[in-house]
């Protein structure tokens, strides 16, 4: 999302490009980083919709251990994806902490 925010600003070719994509009749009010972000919001739901089918189907119905199967393996994604984005979260705080470390001992 960083490089979504400064790119524009580097490159005026890009920004020009996502202007005439805002100008575009077919665009809707949803800009790049809301459609980037899309599928990663959509997986907790997947979750839910999953339970909520192996809920009112019967132990019995052929489906059933697909849907379990299915719902062990949004359930893991979800999980992998919670598990990157607090890995993420935590080296940027060691990056954050480092550097004002570092800018602490600088030599004038």
């Amino acid at each position: 999302m960083e490089l979504l925010v400064s790119l524009p600003k580097k490159n005026k070719a890009f920004e020009q490009f996502l202007q005439e994509v805002k100008k575009s009749p077919r665009h809707t009010q949803m800009d790049l980083s809301g459609y980037l972000i899309q599928p990663i919001q959509r997986i907790p739901r997947y979750v839910l919709l999953l339970s909520d089918l192996l809920k009112f189907t019967e132990p019995s119905h052929p489906d059933y251990p697909l849907l379990e199967e299915a719902l062990a393996k949004v359930q893991k994604i979800a999980k992998d994806i919670n598990e990157t984005k607090r890995e993420d979260e935590n080296m940027r705080k060691i990056v954050a902490i480092q550097r004002s470390i570092e800018g602490n001992f600088k030599v004038t």
